[in-house]
């Protein structure tokens, strides 16, 4: 993290913590995109391209509802999606409330019950 002065104030910002480039392109929603929602889901999905970052009830949104942003854009929403910076391909993570800690859990390969 760096410290940054403001008028007097020291504030912390987290530098970026990913290891991707910023203008990495991402999966998001309209929710989180334009109506300004938080971030309640994140999926590093296996094969590594593919992340994806979702409001509380975007489950079940229609496809005109998915849009696509950078993941510079995405992070400067919510910085504390940089806690998943080191999510492995695979992995996804939740919470219950914006400033609830992360819980993350490998996705259930749904292949390997069949």
């Amino acid at each position: 993290m760096s410290r940054v002065a403001l008028a007097g104030m020291v504030a912390t910002r987290m530098d970026w913590p990913f290891n991707l480039p910023k203008k990495k392109m991402v999966l998001t929603s309209r929710k989180i995109q334009e109506d300004g929602e938080p971030i309640y889901y994140v999926s590093h999905d296996a094969g590594g391209e593919v992340w994806q970052f979702h409001a509380h009830e975007d489950f079940g949104e229609e496809d005109a509802d998915v849009r696509l942003a950078t993941l510079k854009s995405v992070f400067q929403r919510d910085e504390s999606i940089g806690q998943l910076g080191d999510l492995p391909e695979g992995w996804h993570a939740w919470r219950e409330a914006p400033d609830a800690e992360w819980q993350r859990e490998e996705i259930e390969d749904a292949s390997k019950n069949k």
